[in-house]
């Protein structure tokens, strides 16, 4: 029981240290803040009301910065061409900001 216990605690414990860590990330913090203009197609939460477009929230960082970059390279094409017109402006530094942000999100 007291085994448990600690678990329990530790578990607790290291749960809050990552929340704290990844709410006073900087780069996370700038992500946020460029992904205002994603929020439109991939909603508030990383969830998109629409069924067609991209769920973000969660989603590994590699994965993101990968089809951001195919996307402003224009080898990854979307139909109404936003998401390769929504790239061009973004560094590498910003894809990868908006990224863990999107997975500072969770599941």
């Amino acid at each position: 029981m007291k085994q448990l216990l600690i678990f329990f605690i530790s578990f607790l414990l290291l749960t809050l240290l990552q929340t704290v860590s990844a709410s006073e990330d900087p780069i996370i913090a700038k992500g946020k803040q460029l992904s205002q203009t994603c929020v439109g197609c991939h909603g508030p939460t990383g969830i998109a009301p629409d069924p067609s477009r991209a769920n973000l929230k969660g989603q590994h960082e590699l994965y993101l910065v990968n089809q951001m970059k195919a996307f402003k390279a224009g080898t990854r094409k979307d139909p109404t061409k936003v998401m390769n017109m929504m790239m061009l402006p973004l560094s590498e530094e910003d894809m990868k900001a908006i990224a863990r942000y999107y997975n500072s999100l969770g599941n």
